[in-house]
C-alpha cells in the first residue's frame, strides 16, 4: 500500500486528468490490432437473469439456479466468466459517452468519451455527426415542456433511444466468494482484477452519480470551500484544479460494494446499488493500470474519431469540417 502515488517522469498528465475528475464549476448546463488491444480489459456486468444448472440431489438430477439474478459477471479476456455476489471494487477512472444501437445494420454507434458528464457538450460521433443527435442542454426539463411535445414521433424515438453510458474503469476483489457459472467457488483467482463497467440504465447511473456527488462534496468540505452553488459561481480556475486533485484523491481511495435490485416491469431487470464500504490506501499497481486504462480510451477514442471523419464526408465540406475540428469539443 502507498501513501501517495508517483506519475512517471515524462508523463505531462496531472493524477486528476488520469482519474479523469472534472468538476462544473463555471455554472455550465449540465482488424486484429483493434482485437489485442480492445480485448485486454476484462468486463464487469450485472446479470439480468438467474443462471440455472443441474445438480444431483440424492441420486436425482435437478434444475436449480446456480447464479442469482442480480450477481455480477466478470468476462475475462480469455472467455473465462467469474461470478459473484457482492464484490468490492475501486473506481480509478472514469468516462462518459453517448451509444445507441443501430438495429439496421446491427453494430452500436458511440460518440467519443467526456471527462465528467456529457450533458452540456458537444462530441464527435460514429456516424459523422455529433452526440448521435442529441442536443447538448436537453438534459434541462424546459426542453420537454417547451419543445418535446411537438417533435416528430421519430425524432422522440432516435433520441430516447441514444443512451447516456458512463464507463468504469478500476479493480475488482471478490472478496473470496468467486463463483463459476455452475456455482461452484472459485479459490484461485487472483486478485485484484481490472474491468471496465460499461453502466447505461438509468436506476444504475442515478446510484452512481449519487455516490460520486458524495465525494465531489466530502472533497471540497475537506478544502474548507464553501456550498457547492456558490463555488460554482465564484470559483477561479486555481479552485477548480484543487478540487479536481482532491477528488481524484478520494475517488482512488474509496472501496465500493456493488449490490443490485430486481426490478419487474413486465420483465425482469436489475439496477446497481453502491455503497461506499471504506476508506483504504492506493495500491501497488494503480499508476499502472492509470496510464493502460488511458491508453485504452485514447485507443478507443481515435478509432471513432476516424470513424467520423469518414462518415462526416457527405454532411460536410472540407471548409466545414475544419470549422467544426475547431469548436467541437474533442475530450
Amino acid at each position: 500500500m502507498n501513501s501517495e502515488l508517483v506519475i512517471p517522469e515524462g508523463n505531462k498528465k496531472t493524477l486528476a486528468e488520469l482519474v479523469g475528475v472534472s468538476i462544473e464549476l463555471s455554472g455550465s448546463d449540465n482488424n486484429n490490432n483493434k482485437r489485442s488491444k480492445v480485448s485486454t480489459l476484462a468486463r464487469l456486468n450485472l446479470t439480468g437473469k438467474a443462471i440455472m444448472g443441474v445438480k444431483n440431489i440424492e441420486g436425482k438430477d435437478m434444475n436449480l439456479e446456480v447464479i442469482p439474478a442480480g450477481a455480477y459477471e466478470l468476462e475475462q479476456d480469455d472467455g473465462i466468466k467469474v461470478y459473484c455476489i457482492n464484490p468490492i471494487i475501486r473506481v480509478l477512472t472514469y468516462r462518459e459517452q453517448w451509444g445507441r444501437f443501430d438495429v439496421e445494420n446491427n453494430k452500436p454507434n458511440k460518440s467519443m468519451m467526456a471527462k465528467g458528464s456529457v450533458f452540456g457538450k458537444v462530441l464527435k460521433d460514429s456516424t459523422g455527426g455529433t452526440n448521435l443527435g442529441r442536443i447538448p442542454n436537453e438534459v434541462c426539463s424546459e426542453f420537454f415542456d417547451d419543445y418535446w411535445k411537438d417533435r416528430s414521433e421519430d425524432y422522440k424515438k432516435r433520441i430516447n433511444d441514444v443512451k447516456r453510458h458512463k464507463l468504469l474503469f478500476g479493480t475488482i476483489d471478490f472478496n473470496g466468494k468467486a463463483l463459476d457459472e455452475f456455482g461452484m467457488p472459485l479459490i484461485d483467482i487472483k486478485e485484484p482484477i481490472p474491468f471496465l463497467f460499461d453502466v447505461k440504465n438509468r436506476k444504475s447511473l442515478s446510484e452512481i452519480d449519487k455516490k460520486f456527488n458524495e465525494i465531489e462534496k466530502y472533497s471540497a468540505d475537506q478544502l474548507g470551500f464553501p456550498k457547492k452553488d456558490d463555488l460554482r459561481r465564484k470559483a477561479k480556475k486555481a479552485k477548480k484544479l484543487e478540487l479536481e486533485a482532491k477528488c481524484a484523491e478520494n475517488l482512488l481511495k474509496s472501496r465500493f460494494t456493488l449490490g443490485s435490485e430486481i426490478h419487474d416491469t413486465g420483465f425482469i431487470w436489475s439496477s446497481v446499488t453502491i455503497e461506499k464500504v471504506q476508506q483504504g490506501d492506493y495500491l501497488d499497481g494503480d499508476i499502472d493500470n492509470l496510464l493502460k486504462f488511458n491508453e485504452w480510451i485514447e485507443y478507443i477514442d481515435g478509432l471513432t474519431l476516424n470513424l467520423w471523419k469518414e462518415n462526416n464526408v457527405e454532411q460536410l465540406s472540407e471548409a466545414q469540417s475544419e470549422l467544426v475540428e475547431e469548436f467541437v469539443d474533442v475530450e
